[in-house]
């Protein structure tokens, strides 16, 4: 229950994310030569959101191989650690902030820790940075 709770969590908020980044993928007006209006339409637009899609599943996939949370952080699922996350194109982590603490220091280091492990592959679109919340794995 708490696995597909999470899950729904998560997928929430990558659809917030998807939202707030809509600005990036609109259709446009373009004038021709001639000076008549064209519309331009990216068809590229659905594909972008699953290869973003695509790599926030790989991203979440490969941070939980990773992460170890210690166990001296209590169990407690509303536990929420907020980064922002600077990306390579090649995928290398270039730098992580703390934007918001869990309250929980051995779990913000834990989620840092990871961070530090993780190998990506280059972000979608050429995006640099990302804002992550990482809530606990709990009810594995």
């Amino acid at each position: 229950m708490m696995k597909k709770l999470r899950l729904i969590l998560f997928t929430v908020l990558i659809m917030i994310f998807l939202f707030s980044c809509a600005g990036t993928t609109q259709s446009s007006q373009a004038n021709n030569s001639a000076g008549t209006s064209e519309k331009v339409h990216s068809e590229d637009t659905q594909n972008q959101k699953s290869n973003r899609l695509s790599w926030l599943d790989n991203f979440q996939m490969r941070f939980h191989q990773v992460w170890q949370i210690p166990k001296d952080v209590p169990k407690n699922p509303h536990l929420q650690a907020t980064y922002s996350i600077k990306i390579s194109s090649s995928g290398e982590i270039i730098s992580k902030k703390l934007i918001i603490s869990s309250g929980n220091k051995s779990f913000d280091q834990s989620v840092e820790l990871a961070l530090e492990k993780i190998k990506l592959t280059p972000p979608p679109d050429g995006r640099e940075e990302w804002i992550f919340t990482f809530v606990p794995p709990y009810g594995n």
